[in-house]
């Protein structure tokens, strides 16, 4: 399958100094027992209390929505990026911008009904009460992983299912190939990527994945011990282009791979 090309702002060259933002891969489930969520929550605050900014995927739902909880709870900024196929099953954090048009209909709220009878007002959570600072609607799941690489500077991958596999190992792609150097890390809460960074290195034995690309694909137990690697690469500029790809002619910003 071919991989698209990435948009202009992703470009070749370092990271940018000093980190600003992260985007977050992560599922939009809650997964079984409390640990894959709470490393959800856990990862929002610390990147608000660093003042990062969080991107990711813009849903209200599973670890996705505690991730941006978290964030925002903590003061933080969060930016999500969603497809509008997906904001109309109404998956989409479900109190949109933070300052939403006079009238305008949230993403995921029901429309308004009449009460049947007067109830007390009730209190929301911060989190619920700010909702996100910014929301960009897209057209496609392609250019949702385009725009989320441009706002970010660097990439974490919680525990998720199939999109967040395709998302983060897209943007290691476009890193082995030279297009970007920022780096991406796998929080392994609970070892939950235990089995496929033993295929990673299953692959390297097997002589299809060459140590130097193996090593773009960083991993930490906790969101604290990933944030430590990111911050290191990317004072160190950013990782390290792929030896053997560099000297290729690649396709330019913004072609698929089937369009050079």
């Amino acid at each position: 399958m071919a991989t698209a090309a990435p948009a202009p702002g992703i470009g070749i060259g370092p990271a940018p100094l000093p980190l600003r933002s992260v985007c977050v891969f992560l599922g939009s489930a809650d997964g079984t027992g409390d640990a894959y969520r709470a490393a959800a929550t856990a990862t929002g605050r610390l990147l608000a209390s660093q003042g990062l900014d969080v991107v990711y995927g813009g849903a209200g739902i599973g670890c996705m929505g505690a991730l941006a909880d978290g964030a925002l709870a903590a003061g933080g900024r969060v930016i999500g990026v969603l497809p509008k196929m997906l904001s109309d099953r109404e998956i989409g954090h479900r109190y949109g911008l933070r300052r939403p048009p006079a009238g305008a209909q949230h993403p995921g709220r029901p429309a308004a009904r009449s009460p049947t009878r007067r109830r007390p007002p009730r209190r929301r959570p911060l989190a619920e009460r700010r909702g996100l600072t910014a929301l960009h609607m897209v057209g496609t799941m392609h250019e949702r992983k385009t725009k989320m690489a441009e706002l970010a500077d660097a990439f974490l991958a919680l525990p998720g299912g199939l999109g967040t596999l395709e998302e983060v190992f897209e943007v290691l792609t476009w890193s082995h190939l030279g297009v970007h150097r920022k780096p991406c890390c796998f929080v392994n809460v609970d070892g939950y990527f235990d089995q496929l960074i033993a295929f990673l290195d299953h692959a390297v034995a097997h002589g299809f994945l060459r140590p130097a690309v193996r090593a773009l694909c960083m991993v930490a137990p906790t969101p604290e011990a990933a944030l430590a690697q990111l911050q290191a690469a990317v004072a160190r500029g950013g990782v390290a282009e792929s030896g053997t790809l560099a000297s290729m002619d690649l396709p330019r910003p913004g072609l698929s791979m089937e369009q050079t």
